[in-house]
Order: C-alpha cells, then structure tokens, then sequence
C-alpha cells in the first residue's frame, strides 16, 4: 500500500487517526474481496475445464 505524507502536523485528532483506520480497513476489505473473486473465478474456470473433458464425444 502506497502512503504518501504531503504535510506533518503535530495536531493529529483522534477523528483523524479514526479516519486512516477506516480508509485503511475499507482498503484491505476491497483487496480480499477482490482476491475471493478471482479465486472464485479461476475454481469455476478449472471445474469447466474438467467437466469439459469428461463429456462424451459429440456432446457440446
């Protein structure tokens, strides 16, 4: 994860830091979601394949 700090202040409020911790959790959320989607993704891809192969010949 890329942090970028344009500007240090020592007036850091507690809201703040609760805000980074909320950006922070959405963030690693949407990355395993996205990580279980493509996982998904490539179980269903390979299930087909195999299904594919055990079908009889002539059968689409």
């Amino acid at each position: 994860m890329d942090v970028h700090v344009e500007e240090v202040n020592t007036k850091v409020t507690l809201f703040d830091v609760e805000q980074m911790q909320a950006q922070i959790v959405r963030t690693v959320m949407a990355r395993l979601d996205d990580e279980q989607r493509q996982r998904q993704r490539r179980d269903d891809e390979t299930r087909l394949r195999r299904t594919a192969y055990d079908r009889p010949d002539g059968v689409a």
